[in-house]
Formats: C-alpha cells, structure tokens, sequence
C-alpha cells in the first residue's frame, strides 16, 4: 500500500476551471486498492463544506482544508511589499500549512507528497525529506514562463514594469521547487524538456486529459455560421486571447459570421452585441461545440494543454487556431487541426472548413483517434498510479 498526500492550491470541486479538473480527475482516476490518497486543499471564500462529499465519492481518505490569504487585502500587498518574495509565495507559504503537511504525514504514514501546481510547491523542501517522505512537483505550467509571456506581451510601461520583478521573484522560487524536489511532472514533452534542463533531474509527463467516453464524435456538413471560443476568464492567456481575436480577426469575417463566447467572468471582459454572444454558464457545452463551424484558438501565453482543444477533437468540432500551442497535444498541421497564425489565415481557413466537408471529415476523425491513443482520464490516472507506487519505492 502507498499512502499519497495531494496537494492543491484550491479546492478541486466544482471542476470549473482546467486546474481544478485536473486535480478532480487524476483523484478519480489514479486510484486503486493499492494507493490510499490524503487531500490537503487551500480554499477560498466560495468554499462550501459538502464539497468534501464529492472527493469522498470518489476515493479519497481524508480531507483537510486551509484557507488561503485574500490577495487583494491590505495585509497580503503590505507584507509582498517589504519582502523579498513574490506576490504568490506571500500569499500561499504559511508555517502553519506547513506544520499541517507534517501532522498529516505522521497520521496517515504517508509515503509520497504530491504538490499539484507550483503555487503549493513552496513546502518541498529538506524539513519533508528528513521525514523520510518523497515529494512531487506537479506543474500544470511553467507557471513564470506564462507570467513572463504575459509581461512581454502588455503595452504598458507600468505593467511591465510593475511586474517584471514579481516574476523574476517567481522564477527563482519555481527553479528551486524543480530542483528540490525528487520528481517533477509536467503536461508536455516540451515543458518536461525546459524543467529537465533546469532541475538535471527526471521530469515525467503526465498530459491533461478528457472523459473521452462521455464525448460522442460526430461530424456534420451543416454550415451554422458560427464560430466558439471557451475559457476561464479569470485567467489572462484567455483574456488576452479573446481581446485579439475581436479587435484583430472578427473584423475581417463577413459580418453573417457570429462568435459565441462562453466562460466564467465573460460578461466582465466583453459585452454581447449583435455579432458576439457571451455565455457564463451553459447547461449543455456539448450541444455548443456541436452548434459551431470550429472552435477557435487564438492563444499565445502560456504552456500546458488547453482542455477545450481536446473537448472539440474528441466530438468533432475542427479546431481552428494557433499552431505552437495546439502542437503541444501532438497534433499535426492538416492532419488533426487548422492551422491560423495570422488573422487574414483564419479567415481563409475559415472558408475551407465551410467548403471542403471531405478534408474536415479527415482531419477531425483523426483528431478523434489521437484523443482516443493519448488523452484519455483513464490512461493518465493509471499512469500517475504507477509513478507514485514506483517513487515510494525507491530507496535513492
């Protein structure tokens, strides 16, 4: 038996965010009769207790919450202020979670410390490895690569400025966690690359996945006129990506053309009008993707593997979008995805998905098969069940 300790930096139900599925799924889908799985969750203000119930239907043992510092408070920006640190670790290092960490490990005999995201990994370290414990960096991103992206990408001096040395600050403390801890995971091949050459350490990969079964493939040669877009817009990748696709792309799309958004916080970036339809919530996602010519995927910050990129593959929505990220999956120009880097590109691939039915049939059955080979929940968690059944068992 392998008793595991999972660590988030919040609380992984509801999943309505690509960091809080995840976690909810590797739970779901790592365990067996020999893995024994503790959760360590931080919470913020909209935790509600019975969400425990929903981590216990599904295995796990034992549940212990902390509430996380409000970011936005007078004693989070004064405390950042006169640090050294960066904005996250004053918001999530504590000596008291960590003294938590070390009465779970007594309690439960834990065997392997899995920090799911480099917000929680700021507790790997030498106090958790003289308990005889291993530690695990799960990174869902280079999470100071996306920040950096971002900055790179801001117009303003002053947000250049003002958060060129949070991230620099934020780089040191990720490159430390890589190094320290006696594996990392990461989504891709290539990021598993970049923490490799960081930490001279192995790096694994363990991809992001979907419920394939749940997500029946179809393929319509209807033409709806309508393009998607999906995001948690409380994250900047999406923002950033939505405000150049309406400013830049949509302009230049017959105006018959519609563009559906759907996302939490939607409503606070961009408002409805006759072209663009925002959605906070839907009922039915699937009948959206299969209510849209292509999901567009205008995305440049950030690592990691989009999960609406593989929702849209697996039904046989095409996927229209840039192709640095969507490689990230495996995918291939023509052959599983549209390639768009340019606006004038998307419109005119745009117009071969609505024209070429034969060569959309092709590319999206074969977006279905690398899905069906590669992201399924059930292969990853299995995958991750024997990384840490193997790592409590080595002695090094």
């Amino acid at each position: 038996m392998t008793n595991v300790l999972l660590v988030t930096y919040d609380f992984p139900y509801p999943p309505t965010s690509g960091g809080k599925s995840r976690a909810f799924n590797l739970i779901k889908y790592s365990q067996d009769e020999n893995i024994a799985l503790s959760v360590l969750s931080f919470v913020r203000n909209d935790f509600k207790k019975e969400w425990e119930s929903e981590l216990k239907k599904i295995g796990v043992k034992d549940i212990t919450i902390f509430k996380r510092r409000k970011l936005k408070s007078a004693f989070t920006l004064s405390r950042n202020l006169f640090s050294k640190d960066s904005i996250f670790k004053t918001l999530y290092f504590d000596k008291k979670f960590l003294n938590l960490i070390k009465k779970i490990i007594e309690k439960n005999k834990i065997d392997v410390v899995h920090f799911e995201a480099s917000y929680t990994g700021y507790y790997i370290g030498q106090e958790l490895k003289k308990m005889g414990v291993k530690q695990i960096l799960g990174t869902e991103n280079i999470e100071y690569l996306l920040y950096t992206d971002y900055v790179a990408s801001s117009n303003s001096l002053i947000k250049k400025t003002t958060l060129s040395y949070q991230v620099n600050r934020f780089r040191k403390e990720e490159e430390r966690m890589m190094k320290e801890a006696d594996l990392c995971l990461a989504v891709t091949n290539e990021e598993a690359e970049h923490i490799r050459g960081i930490s001279g350490k192995k790096c694994e990969v363990i991809e992001n996945a979907i419920s394939v079964k749940d997500l029946k493939f179809s393929f319509s040669k209807e033409n709806r006129n309508n393009l998607l877009f999906v995001g948690n817009f409380s994250y900047m990748p999406n923002v950033s990506a939505l405000d150049y696709f309406i400013k830049e792309v949509l302009p230049k799309f017959d105006k018959s053309i519609r563009l559906t958004v759907i996302g939490k916080k939607v409503k606070e970036v961009i408002n409805s009008n006759d072209r663009i339809i925002t959605k906070e919530f839907v009922d039915d996602l699937v009948s959206e993707y299969k209510n849209a010519d292509a999901l567009v995927f205008p995305i440049k910050i950030g690592g990691g593997t989009n999960f609406k990129i593989l929702e849209a593959m697996a039904l046989g929505t095409p996927v229209l979008g840039f192709s640095e990220k969507i490689k990230n999956t495996g995918a291939r120009v023509n052959e599983e995805f549209f390639e768009a880097n340019t606006a004038d590109e998307f419109v005119s691939q745009y117009k071969r998905i609505q024209t070429n039915k034969k060569d959309v049939e092709r590319i999206t059955r074969n977006a279905r098969f690398l899905i069906e080979e590669k992201y399924s929940w059930e292969k990853v968690g299995k995958k991750l069940n024997s990384i840490w059944s193997r790592i409590s068992n080595d002695k090094n």
